[in-house]
C-alpha cells in the first residue's frame, strides 16, 4: 500500500461526503507570494468554524476516522 491509499480499516466510501464529519467549517485560500519575483508560488488553507471558531478548535476535532474525509474535501476545492 502506498502512502496515498486510504487505510483498509477506514475505507473511503464517504470521503467526499461532508456529512461524515461531526463538525462544520469554512475555508479560504491565501496566496503565498515570492515578493522578489512578484509571483504566487503556493497557497495555504485558512480554516474557521461556522461560528468563527479558531482553526485549532476545528482541527482539534479531526480524528483518525475523519482525517481522510477532511483531506479529500480540502483537495476537492477548485483553486481557480
Amino acid at each position: 500500500m502506498t502512502s496515498q491509499e486510504p487505510s483498509p480499516s477506514i475505507g473511503c466510501a464517504g470521503c467526499l461526503n461532508p456529512n461524515e464529519l461531526d463538525f462544520r467549517f469554512t475555508m479560504a485560500f491565501q496566496p503565498i507570494v515570492n515578493v522578489a519575483e512578484g509571483k504566487i508560488f503556493a497557497q495555504e488553507a485558512l480554516v474557521r468554524g461556522m461560528s468563527n471558531e479558531a482553526a485549532a478548535e476545528i482541527l482539534g476535532q479531526v480524528t483518525p476516522k475523519t482525517v481522510i474525509v477532511l483531506i479529500k474535501l480540502v483537495e476537492s476545492v477548485p483553486l481557480s
